[in-house]
This record gives C-alpha cells, structure tokens and sequence, in this order.
C-alpha cells in the first residue's frame, strides 16, 4: 500500500492499543490561536525566550490538556512532561482560569513513583488539606532538604539515569533545592505523634558536561558519482546528515566542558510531628533521591 496508507493503518492500531488501557487521546481542536499567541505575547511558559519565543506546540499540548480537565470537570489533574520551557507557577495560574488544579510532573517516571507512593498511603486527592498542609510544611524547610543534599550528594551516575541532556556529564558542580510541591503523609497523622511523609519537587543541578560532537567534512554527496580525490565514506546514523555522506574530513577539535543547568526533579521521605492539625518544629530527613531512579534501579535488579 501507499505510505498514507501505511501511516493510517499504524494511527489506527496505536489508537486500538491505547483505548484498550483505557488512554484517552485529547483533541488539540478546542485550542483557539488568540489564546497561544496571548501566551507568546506576555511570555507565559513554555514562551521563554524573549527575542525568539519557542514553544507554539507545547503551549497547544498544555492548553488541550486543561481544557480536557475542564470538561470533564477535574477537580485536579497531573501535567506529565521532562520539557523545561515548563513551570510550576505558570501551568497553576493557566489552570485556574480553566477551573481546574494542575501540577507539573518531571517524567514518566516521576508519575509511577508519585502514583505508587500514593497508592501505599492511600492517597485519593492531592488538594486535600492535610496533603496541601504537609507540602506547606516541606517547602517551608527546603533548607532542611538542602543540608540533606550536602551532607549526602548524589553521585554522579544516578543523575546521568534521570536526565536527559545533550553531552556526556562528567561531573556536578552544585545542586540547589528550589521547591517541595507536593507531599503526603503515610495515612492520617494522629495528633501528638511522628508522621512519616512521602515529598516531591525540583533541584537545579549545574553540571560540567562534555558536548557531543559530529564529523565534519569539506564536502557531501549522496549521488551515485561522489567528489574526486581522497574520500571517505561513513554511515550516518542521523536523519539529518543523510544515509551515505562522502567527503574530506577534517580533523575534529575536541570538545570543551562546560558549566550548564539542569532541572532535576527530586523526591525524599522525612518524619515530622503532628500537633494541633498542623506540623511542627523541623522535619527529620530521611532520604532524597533523583524522582525515577528507585523504579530504573529496581527494573535493573
């Protein structure tokens, strides 16, 4: 058949497939394109670039994805994305205006671990007041977060399993907490006694990365009859230099390290004390890891 035709009958089954795990397809129709450019003109993520704004798709996705919440009438739902033109802040207030809560989830991965962790202590509803009054709590003592991470830096290895950046990380320079958005406790606190809380949020890790480098070469042909002269051939595995690239090379300059920051998201578990229906004093950090890993590193065993 037609490449069309082989395009469709693919769209077809994948559909199949998703309905039958019970996934729903949001329609991108319902966004209007006074409501993206609004967005590009006042600079609301996933627009951050001030000259060149990107972020026409994303803000399609984001917008279709509230409005979905909003028909259905959602009290809460959970925005899944490891893009960083992405915030907090920005996706809360666009999600007031469609009448609905929305919070950012870094990744797949986070959402199994958040989902899982919610499931073990019974968790039906995150905009609960006691879960809204231990995410208060957290994010009020990030600083005990951040004395965590210093005393017990992560290694290396477990941020190069969570984020995905273009270069090879070879060492962290700093890692900065800057938010605790959600966390719950395991059942309900009794009044007087020690809680055990389950925290999700987001580090800005700064890295020292070696960028990944392409072979250069004076001169490309993918005719049957490539340039004269000393030539060699290589097979591309990238979509963008071709199938069979001819050429000259040049000598390649290694590449310099450099310094760049990166959004990592982030979970933990911690104790606190519940009194008079709220928590007091300084929680007691227990653990914070890279959100995902626990689930990768049990995959592997």
């Amino acid at each position: 058949g037609s490449r069309d035709g082989c395009v469709a009958g693919i769209r077809q089954e994948v559909k199949a497939a998703l309905a039958s795990l019970g996934v729903e397809i949001v329609a991108t129709k319902p966004v209007v394109l006074h409501e993206v450019l609004e967005l590009s003109l006042k600079r609301v993520p996933p627009f951050t670039e001030d000259e060149n704004p990107k972020g026409f798709h994303d803000a399609v996705i984001l917008l279709a994805a509230l409005k979905a919440a909003q028909d259905k009438r959602l009290p809460e739902c959970f925005f899944v994305s490891r893009d960083t033109r992405f915030n907090q802040s920005a996706i809360s207030t666009l999600a007031k205006k469609h009448h609905t809560s929305c919070r950012l989830v870094q990744g797949c991965d986070q959402m199994a671990d958040m989902l899982a962790d919610m499931h073990a202590s019974k968790v039906e509803f995150l905009g609960s007041t006691r879960i809204q009054k231990a995410a208060e709590f957290m994010h009020r003592n990030l600083s005990k977060v951040q004395e965590y991470l210093d005393a017990h830096p992560f290694p290396l290895e477990d941020i190069k399993s969570v984020l995905l950046v273009a270069g090879d990380p070879i060492g962290i320079n700093s890692v900065r907490v800057t938010r605790i958005d959600t966390a719950f406790p395991a059942g309900t606190p009794k009044e007087g006694s020690e809680t055990s809380l389950t925290f999700y949020g987001e580090a800005i890790v700064e890295l020292t990365l070696l960028p990944h480098s392409h072979p250069v070469f004076t001169s490309a042909s993918t005719g049957e009859n490539p340039p004269a002269g000393p030539m060699r051939g290589i097979l591309s595995s990238s979509p963008y230099y071709g199938t069979f690239v001819f050429g000259t090379p040049i000598p390649l300059i290694p590449p310099t390290p450099v310094k760049i920051p990166a959004p990592l998201p982030i979970s933990g578990t911690a104790t606190a004390i519940y009194r008079h229906g709220s928590y007091v004093d300084e929680p007691i950090i227990k653990s914070v890891q890279p959100s995902g890993q626990k689930r990768k590193l049990f995959e592997l065993t």
